[in-house]
């Protein structure tokens, strides 16, 4: 859609991606890994077409998997980008491109296997909310989202909380963090949180432990010293 008020030339092209960092972003790039590269199987029509001002076009991406396509996960993306204005007229000095990622999974023998890299939380707490920080690593072949979600007790195992993991897809050979934050304010003692997800096809599990302490250090100080002071009220002499 072309929210300018002169027309656009726009054209069209696919690129594969792949992850980087732990936020879920990608970058769009030459195959680097044909194992998954899809920018190969994937056209798209129209490739160049003009857009005038409050108007849209329609494209249409097939993706092509051919009969020896290697099982697992695919991932590219189908960009449009500006190249100028009709007329031959100048355009725009600085370009950018917009897009819609794919994610394809080729049927077959593939290898789905997640696991928990680190779960933790901060060790000490005056109040709340408190954060706690789930990473995630795919060494299978397809992409994968956990899903479950983390329970929280006290020193007797009595619930506190129980948190919903957030879902997250977690692309192959990448890792992804997953921040779940237990929304409470006054908690006095040491608590534990597992973590207990499934992922895939095939449900497998997957779990952690982890444990912190909430103490609002300046309530107990202030209890302390009002209590000094009323045990030193009552031994003093009249």
């Amino acid at each position: 859609f072309n929210q300018s008020n002169n027309p656009l030339v726009i054209k069209m092209s696919v690129e594969d991606f792949r992850p980087v960092g732990e936020e879920g972003q990608v970058v769009v790039t030459e195959a680097v890994n044909e194992t998954y590269s899809l920018a190969k199987w994937v056209s798209v029509s129209p490739t160049t077409f003009t857009v005038e001002p409050g108007s849209y076009q329609t494209v249409e991406f097939t993706n092509a998997v051919p009969f020896n396509g290697e099982p697992g996960g695919h991932y590219g993306s189908v960009l449009a980008q500006i190249i100028g204005s009709p007329g031959g007229g100048s355009g725009v000095g600085v370009t950018q491109k917009i897009g819609s990622l794919l994610l394809v999974q080729v049927a077959g023998e593939v290898q789905e296997q997640l696991w928990i890299k680190s779960f933790i939380a901060p060790e000490f707490s005056e109040t709340g909310p408190i954060t706690l920080e789930s990473r995630f690593e795919n060494i299978g072949t397809v992409h994968v989202k956990p899903r479950g979600f983390i329970t929280i007790v006290d020193i007797f195992g009595k619930e506190k909380a129980r948190i919903p993991l957030e879902e997250k897809n977690v692309l192959p050979g990448s890792l992804r963090r997953v921040e779940s934050v237990w929304d409470t304010k006054w908690q006095l003692g040491r608590y534990t949180a597992t973590l207990t997800a499934i992922y895939g096809a095939q449900n497998a599990p997957v779990t952690a432990v982890t444990t912190f302490w909430v103490i609002p250090v300046k309530i107990v100080a202030g209890v302390g010293i009002g209590f000094g002071i009323f045990l030193l009220s009552i031994g003093s002499p009249n």
